[in-house]
């Protein structure tokens, strides 16, 4: 399953519009629970949430975190965040490997950390662009 989520501007699941990422105030969190909706084999993202945690003249660090579940009992998946350019250049990527979901829990997992040059983050965001979060849940047999 792959899922992809624009860091633009965009309107949330309730309708209320959102500006585009680097807009968002330092250490605000922003919700995407519309992510939701996509289903692989009963896995499913439930949630992701990304906040920026620093901003400075030399760089911008982003932080996400993903909230796993399934319907099943136990599935083992791994699973991939890479964060891309509008023209689909993978800036930064995390992976896990392995991971256990089930379906009497959700699996939190730890915190994606992507550090980017300020005139990098800029050029992400310029001529109406914005990167992308891509998800990525590879089911294990």
């Amino acid at each position: 399953m792959q899922v992809e989520v624009s860091l633009g501007a965009d309107v949330d699941g309730r309708g209320q519009a959102r500006l585009p990422f680097d807009q968002q105030p330092l250490g605000k969190a922003r919700t995407y629970q519309e992510v939701d909706h996509f289903v692989c084999d009963r896995a499913r993202v439930h949630m992701l949430t990304v906040k920026k945690i620093k901003e400075s003249a030399d760089e911008v660090a982003i932080e996400s975190s993903l909230d796993l579940v399934s319907e099943w009992p136990l599935q083992d998946i791994d699973l991939t965040l890479f964060l891309v350019s509008k023209d689909g250049q993978v800036i930064a990527r995390k992976f896990w490997n392995d991971l256990r979901i089930g379906a009497w829990s959700r699996h939190s997992l730890p915190n994606a950390q992507f550090k980017i040059p300020s005139a990098r983050w800029r050029e992400l965001f310029s001529a109406d662009s914005a990167p992308l979060l891509r998800i990525v849940v590879d089911i294990q047999e």
